[in-house]
């Protein structure tokens, strides 16, 4: 059985580090001996998805001379869409012949940022085409340092471009809502890779199990906690079993009470990083029980998160109670859960646990899995997200937010040959067209390969099935980073990272009472990074100015109304 990988780390919020988080799942297999393979002859005698490739449109004549060759080389991590995107270098190939397309896998996240960094060290001449732009900006400091150093090119100005692939702008591919999380997933500084997939973190549960106990999918948090305990009680040791990922859940309770302190760690009009043009939607905001997505647009100040954190915010009522409850549903985990190395898939997949924590990069795993277990070991299942609060503690909002973010976020790589990043954004392109996204789909799924959830791009379509075991994972609005920030979830550095799991396992075990654990957090001196800036508590004079990215994207009246939508009574 697939087995993948437990740590993903969560996406820092606007205007803070980039860190790793979609597209970062991992499979522990590993790819075929020697990194770089080369579409036109690996086939790995895959099955055929019979997907119609995409064709140029009308008068999209190539940009470069085609007397000429030319190689892009795609960087890519074993496992997920890989079977798709060697497909489409492969088609693309076709349609170019005097341009080929190497696919080059790596075998796992680490390995991948090694690369990276190894890559960027020198004069670039050698560097990839397209590569992961998460991975990239974690690897080499930043958003804004990858941009500076033209590691990425921005992408706004593509957007206004006709596709070459199919009718309409490159715009027309999206809504306005999917190309803002685009824009603000680099910090508001431009667009470093066009949206491909959203994924996010939700319950998996085993119906055939629940049905067998009278349960059924949990529509509170109260009513999950009793099912948990129900289950626990019928003999199951492990009601729910987690990886790293389930410290998530610490995020949608954080944010249900600091969502509406947010207007308080906002970049504001006077600050020295404050830009009218992208930022407006923080003026005067103030957030709405009746629009969770009402701060869709809003962007955090890293600096006034870290004078809330030098003013001992980890000890506030919202930090307090998001670890009480959190502990309270992390009682049902397996032993050490955040550091443990047990494999939960396979502990869903053979019924040990009847609740699975877990991303929806595995929908399409656990799917193939199931459907060819011996029929006397399947199990009928689905998932659902997490329930709001009937009784929301004081100070915080009843609707609970779940995770949902950008996936797969891929990102070209400039070499300023005019002739060479032509080649590269028409293949980019050819990707992220309608055709070339459900091509890469369907060949990645046929191959037993893993997508990470719904495509972003228009009219792109998956099975029914998968479709509807992907409905837990829908969600209104979405958490912000800063919240699980702000009470200590991920501020602390690597070599303190043993101290910092050892006291979230000792909370979640009921072995220390939650002022030893806040009093251990505060201790642990968390630096944090903005703007690849080591920045000191409260400085507030210091001035970056930005080279310049081109205009934000275009939106409707509508979207941006929804920026500055306000609290209701209720």
């Amino acid at each position: 059985m697939k087995k993948m990988q437990k740590w993903i780390a969560l996406l820092l919020a606007v205007l803070m580090l980039s860190a790793i988080f979609a597209g970062c799942a991992k499979p522990t297999t590993t790819p075929e001996q020697g990194d770089t393979q080369q579409t036109e002859t690996d086939t790995q005698g895959t099955e055929t998805a019979n997907q119609p490739a995409p064709q140029p449109q009308e008068g999209s004549d190539a940009a470069w001379d085609t007397s000429k060759n030319d190689e892009i080389i795609v960087t890519v991590i074993n496992g997920y869409y890989t079977a798709g995107e060697k497909k489409l270098a492969e088609e693309y190939t076709k349609l170019h012949p005097e341009t080929k397309v190497t696919v080059d896998v790596v075998s796992d996240n680490d390995a991948y940022m090694a690369k990276m960094q190894s890559l960027f060290s020198g004069d670039m001449t050698g560097t990839s085409d397209i590569v992961h732009a998460n991975f990239l900006t974690n690897a080499l400091g930043g958003n804004e340092v990858c941009f500076q150093k033209n590691y990425l090119r921005e992408l706004s100005d593509v957007l206004d471009m006709q596709h070459p692939y199919q009718d309409g702008l490159v715009r027309d591919m999206y809504n306005d809502t999917i190309l803002t999380e685009a824009w603000n997933a680099f910090g508001g500084l431009g667009i470093g890779a066009l949206p491909f997939d959203k994924t996010g973190i939700s319950f998996y549960y085993n119906k055939t199990a629940f049905e067998a106990l009278g349960l059924e999918a949990p529509q509170t948090w109260e009513e999950l906690l009793e099912t948990c305990q129900t289950l626990r009680d019928n003999g199951y040791e492990k009601p729910i079993t987690v990886g790293q990922e389930a410290s998530w859940i610490l995020a949608s309770l954080a944010d249900a009470g600091f969502r509406y302190e947010e207007s308080e760690f906002l970049v504001q009009p006077g600050d020295a990083i404050y830009d009218a043009e992208t930022m407006s939607a923080n003026d005067g905001f103030v957030f709405d029980d009746n629009n969770l997505s009402c701060d869709a647009f809003t962007v955090t100040s890293t600096e006034r998160m870290l004078a809330a954190r030098k003013n001992d915010i980890i000890h506030s009522n919202i930090s307090r109670t998001s670890w009480i409850e959190f502990a309270k549903l992390a009682a049902y985990f397996p032993a050490n859960w955040i550091g443990g190395g047990a494999d939960n898939i396979t502990e869903f997949e053979t019924q040990v646990s009847p609740i699975l924590l877990n991303g929806a990069w595995n929908v399409g795993l656990l799917l193939d899995d199931i459907n060819n277990m011996p029929e006397s070991a399947q199990f009928d299942w689905a998932t659902f997200n997490i329930p709001d609060f009937a009784n929301a503690p004081e100070g915080f909002g009843t609707k609970m937010r779940g995770l949902s973010v950008l996936g797969n976020v891929m990102g070209i790589v400039p070499k300023n040959d005019a002739d060479h990043d032509a080649r590269v954004l028409d293949f980019y392109l050819y990707w992220y067209s309608q055709a070339g996204a459900q091509m890469c789909y369907e060949e990645t799924l046929s191959n037993g390969n893993f997508v990470q959830g719904p495509c972003m791009i228009n009219g792109v379509v998956l099975k029914d099935e998968l479709m509807e075991k992907l409905t837990g994972f829908v969600v209104e609005g979405a958490v912000k980073a800063y919240s699980s920030e702000l009470c200590g979830l991920y501020q602390t550095q690597e070599a303190d990272r043993p101290i910092h799991n050892d006291l979230i396992n000792k909370l979640t075990a009921g072995e220390i009472d939650i002022d030893t654990f806040l009093d251990g957090l505060a201790t642990q001196g968390y630096p944090a990074m903005g703007y690849s800036l080591r920045y000191e508590y409260g400085i507030f004079h210091q001035k970056l100015v930005s080279a310049g990215r081109g205009k934000a994207p275009r939106f409707s009246p509508a979207i941006l109304n929804n920026c500055r939508s306000k609290r209701s009574a209720a």
